[in-house]
């Protein structure tokens, strides 16, 4: 297959033309909170580099720049306090730690609508701290409301998802031996491990949502698992001749990664992390003769 590239972007498979820009936000998100570890102000119109790449303007307060990890790290506890915050029907920023979870919450909200049938937002929590975005005027052409999920999607759920996109970053953030980062694709790399390790019990979609974003060459753009299920249970006549590329990393996988049984009813096959995502990649392989008969 012919590799594509936007900007200093490189893709294949999954990857959906037209949506450049999305991705392109993904990872400046990543660049701004991760390997810079600052809070976005967005407020700020971002910057396009004569690459085409993007940049946020980092959050001050009182003359200081503000980090990622003071809003989503913390000791464990700041966890259970999260996810009280976010209960809440209207949040408010009373306090100095209200603001902190509003802030966090913004940064999540609109990382979790980036790329939804949606705008793309820091949402009702922006509105909390009072935060007129501006972070969108300097891009040409962006329609924050365009989506990438090929299935349907919806937002009923949204609070179930920031709360797993809470414990990823969270426990991303306070990794102990966390290395030095020189690269957003080093960044996305290590995330997807995160994404399938954290809150195993949760099945919030928005762990597609996140793989999918972290690598659209090995993610297919659904945000539901079922959808990705029903593709194998459905196309399983394209799997005869597939082998798995590591079966001892994966019986390994089996007990440190989010998987999810269906009932009876549905005939379905569990989905089983990067199993699941394995067959997608090599069925959509052998259906665009990408695999030899």
């Amino acid at each position: 297959m012919e590799k594509k590239t936007t900007n200093n972007y490189s893709y294949l498979r999954f990857a959906q033309e037209g949506k450049e820009c999305i991705y392109d936000l993904f990872d400046a998100f990543l660049k701004k909170t991760i390997i810079d570890d600052r809070a976005i102000d967005f407020s700020k119109h971002v910057t396009v580099g004569d690459d085409g790449s993007i940049e946020f303007a980092t959050l001050e307060k009182d003359g200081a720049e503000v980090a990622f990890s003071e809003l989503v790290g913390g000791d464990p506890s700041y966890k259970s306090v999260f996810e009280l915050y976010l209960r809440r029907k209207a949040p408010k920023a009373r306090d100095s730690l209200s603001a902190r979870l509003a802030l966090a919450c913004a940064h999540l909200h609109w990382l979790w609508s980036l790329g939804m049938d949606c705008k793309t937002s820091c949402g009702m929590y922006g509105d909390a701290i009072s935060v007129e975005e501006h972070w969108m005027d300097s891009l040409e052409d962006y329609d924050r409301e365009s989506g990438l999920w090929h299935d349907y999607v919806t937002v009923a759920g949204m609070k179930k998802d920031l709360a797993l996109v809470f414990a990823i970053f969270h426990r991303f953030v306070t990794w102990p031996t966390k290395p030095q980062f020189n690269s957003v694709n080093q960044v996305k790399a290590a995330l997807v491990e995160f994404v399938f390790k954290s809150k195993k019990n949760s099945g919030a979609p928005v762990r597609n949502g996140l793989l999918h974003l972290c690598d659209p060459d090995k993610y297919i753009n659904w945000y539901s698992f079922e959808s990705k299920t029903m593709f194998v249970t459905f196309h399983s006549e394209y799997l005869r001749g597939y082998k798995v590329s590591d079966y001892s990393e994966f019986l390994a996988q089996d007990s440190l990664y989010f998987s999810r049984k269906y009932g009876k009813e549905l005939r379905l096959e569990p989905y089983q992390a990067n199993r699941t995502e394995e067959k997608i990649c090599y069925i959509f392989d052998k259906m665009h003769d990408l695999i030899p008969a």
